[in-house]
């Protein structure tokens, strides 16, 4: 996938004064990999969408009988071609469909024919590390530092830190290790609910 590096991680683990070495494993980090691509996999689920990047993306999507598709996939960067199958495969001029890429979603004026994996599409679609937006890769990098910090064994890690700025974002703490977690979890739920209403409304 990985929309946040490493590199990122460890930047905002430096200006935070956390540790991380005990992730570095073999050089690689590994554990901190792990950790990655666990807490985006977590934003994809909470979203109930599939936010990779692909070039050449194609699947077949049950038709709803309606003039409005929703697609699991999202954004859509482009949609390249449009097809209703059945006893005659009927190929759509892409220029018929309007397309929400905002959202995925395909408003189709004649209407999607009802049934199972009979519309197929395929389109580019999702975000790269450059391309996904600044607000939710902060979220992620939040989700990242709440496991890196459950998961310390480290006392001085466990008392909290008193102080941290991500960005635009600043945050002085009293040393209490519950408060980090309060503030890191409220501005993850704060974008997921964000997005989520996005794509839902």
């Amino acid at each position: 996938m990985n929309w946040v590096s490493v590199d990122e991680v460890k930047n905002y683990a430096d200006l935070m004064e956390l540790s991380i070495s005990r992730w570095e494993g073999d050089g690689t980090y590994p554990l901190l990999k792990n950790i990655i691509e666990a807490s985006e996999n977590f934003f994809q689920s909470q979203l109930k969408r599939n936010l990779v990047y692909e070039e050449n993306f194609e699947k077949y999507y049950d038709g709803t009988g309606k003039k409005i598709l929703i697609l699991d996939e999202y954004p859509i960067i482009q949609l390249k071609q449009i097809s209703f199958t059945g006893d005659v495969e009927t190929i759509i001029d892409v220029e018929e469909i309007t397309v929400d890429e905002e959202r995925g979603i395909l408003i189709y004026e004649n209407g999607f024919p009802k049934g199972k994996r009979n519309i197929f599409v395929k389109m580019e679609k999702g975000w790269t590390s450059e391309t996904i937006p600044k607000d939710l890769k902060q979220a992620m990098i939040y989700e990242i530092l709440i496991q890196i910090i459950s998961l310390s064994p480290d006392e001085v890690e466990r008392q909290g830190l008193t102080s941290i700025r991500i960005g635009d974002v600043s945050k002085t703490f009293g040393g209490i290790y519950s408060n980090q977690l309060t503030f890191f979890q409220n501005e993850k739920e704060k974008m997921i609910k964000t997005y989520r209403s996005l794509l839902v409304s």
